[in-house]
């Protein structure tokens, strides 16, 4: 009798379970968005949540919750329900939490839906007297140790475009990190560093108006941006970088919690293809010098490992990360094969 009684009471939870998921969503859904307003990261997953909730038929509240590298709204997210009503708009610095000791949380934790791409670059003053990439390394080199450089924070993709570039031509320049592209932009207008590597999402509207020149990406090849030009790759320009592009390349999206039930992750799926493949999103990433992506699923889980071997690399060989990365299990790029989900450990997306 009591099997019995378990048993019904076992598939009674799962028909709620069910229910709730066949309802879902029922109330706005919160995007917590890992760095400060106005930024790629904002920008990107705000336009992103504007089209998902078309198709949810709830409104997707977006509240930015930025500081220690993103850290603080993965957390946020992660310490919520697994309902589907928390998610977290962010870039992928997660792969950073464990060698920087910002969290024990990893990418693994969460269904990963990767929006958009942005690359990274050098940007400086309208006025600027380093007119190239190389006028720039030129002045580092004559004064070691004394020019400043911003960034989006410590660990950021273009953090580590800026440290990796640096440390590729055994030059020093003091890192000023800031809670966001814009802010190190604004930084470099009003004069407190000389120049910023920012993601060149945040920066493109400061090129099309005038105020700010793009002096390399950091890509394999040039960026064409409307309005201002070419922007060229750092590729081209130091060829002993190219290795290294993979290493920082920057992701946008939206993240919820791996134990989020199927029926639920199924309706998010739908509602972020459907959005990412609208002209009307492609049109407003694009112009902000964003490429989309669409990346969900197995595909993206291969991505994030992959990926995961070279930011936490980069910062430990630069001396900026607490603890190895082979601690975590994380292999160098040149070792990494994708292990498979049972090797592992998680579920597979549904």
């Amino acid at each position: 009798m009591t099997a019995v009684v378990f048993a019904c009471a076992f598939a009674m939870v799962f028909a709620s379970t069910d229910a709730k998921a066949a309802d879902w969503p029922e109330r706005p859904v919160t995007m917590y968005i890992q760095y400060a307003a106005g930024g790629a990261t904002d920008y990107a997953n705000r336009a992103a949540a504007g089209e998902m909730e078309q198709y949810l038929g709830k409104p997707i509240v977006c509240q930015n919750m930025a500081g220690a590298s993103g850290a603080i709204a993965t957390k946020h997210v992660a310490n919520q329900p697994s309902d589907g009503y928390a998610w977290i708009g962010g870039a992928n610095t997660i792969v950073i939490y464990g060698v920087k000791e910002l969290s024990a949380l990893k990418w693994s934790d969460f269904y990963n839906y990767i929006a958009v791409f942005c690359p990274a670059g050098f940007v400086v003053k309208k006025d600027s007297s380093y007119g190239t990439l190389q006028n720039l390394l030129d002045a580092i080199k004559k004064n070691p140790g004394t020019m400043t450089y911003g960034s989006p924070g410590i660990g950021s993709g273009a953090h580590c475009l800026g440290a990796a570039l640096l440390d590729n031509q055994g030059l020093k320049a003091k890192h000023v990190p800031y809670k966001g592209g814009r802010d190190a932009i604004r930084a470099v207008l009003n004069g407190e560093v000389d120049f910023a590597s920012i993601t060149m999402g945040d920066g493109v509207d400061y090129l099309k108006s005038g105020d700010l020149r793009a002096i390399t990406i950091g890509d394999l090849t040039p960026m064409k941006v409307e309005g201002y030009g070419d922007i060229p790759a750092v590729a081209d320009q130091v060829p002993s970088m190219k290795e290294l592009v993979p290493a920082y390349m920057v992701a946008f999206g939206i993240s919820i919690k791996r134990d989020t039930p199927p029926a639920i992750v199924k309706k998010i799926t739908d509602a972020f293809v459907r959005a990412v493949k609208s002209d009307k999103y492609k049109s407003m990433v694009e112009d902000r010098g964003l490429k989309v992506a669409g990346l969900y699923g197995e595909e993206s889980d291969r991505w994030y490992s992959k990926n995961e071997t070279g930011r936490p690399w980069i910062l430990f060989d630069l001396g900026n990360a607490k603890k190895s990365p082979s601690e975590f299990g994380i292999p160098r790029l040149n070792d990494w094969k994708w292990p498979g989900y049972a090797k592992l450990g998680i579920k597979q997306w549904p």
